[in-house]
């Protein structure tokens, strides 16, 4: 077994955040740049993001006010960034991926710096109907997994379920009876 007890150089939380600070310090406007251009090049490359959460991640990796904002302008100009676009992929993928519902949708676009209007644009991909099926679906499948639970702990759960992921009270009771009748 190794003994680390004598290293000279403990590495502790505090130490990681004085060599990132005098890294940063150490950076000429023109590193900055470049760093601020590959950081943005590479959140874009996993997903599509928001203006604000690229704002956000430059602030937390220490990029200047000043670069940052440069280099969000220069991604803005070049359309790689577009919180319209942005809002539409999330809600298409979210609405799809998982039971939620436009106002709970809502409250995640705007967390994520997107405008109100966007949002709006983005929310009008889903209808009514479209809520509805889903809540009955999901609430199909629900009372499917209980099966031998007795109907008012049914009708129970899935009312709380149904009200966690945000639906209104008149979806529920529409699935409830789709569900369970």
């Amino acid at each position: 077994m190794v003994d680390y007890s004598d290293n000279p150089r403990p590495r502790g939380r505090g130490d990681y955040a004085k060599r990132r600070a005098a890294r940063a310090a150490a950076r000429s406007e023109e590193e900055w740049h470049t760093y601020a251009r590959n950081l943005c090049y590479r959140l874009l490359g996993a997903q599509e993001r928001s203006a604000h959460q690229l704002r956000e991640a430059m602030a937390r990796n220490l990029v200047p006010d000043e670069i940052a904002q440069a280099t969000l302008q220069a991604f803005l100009e070049a359309n790689l960034v577009n919180d319209e676009r942005f809002a539409e992929m999330y809600v298409r993928s979210k609405f799809t991926g998982k039971v939620t519902t436009r106002r709970v949708l809502t409250q995640e676009l705007r967390a994520k710096g997107v405008e109100w209007e966007e949002a709006e644009r983005a929310l009008a991909q889903i209808s009514e109907d479209d809520e509805l099926e889903a809540a009955v679906a999901f609430a199909v499948k629900k009372a499917a997994a209980m099966a031998g639970l007795e109907e008012d702990k049914k009708r129970r759960r899935i009312y709380g379920a149904l009200g966690r992921r945000g639906f209104s009270p008149e979806h529920i009771r529409r699935a409830i009876e789709a569900a369970l009748d």
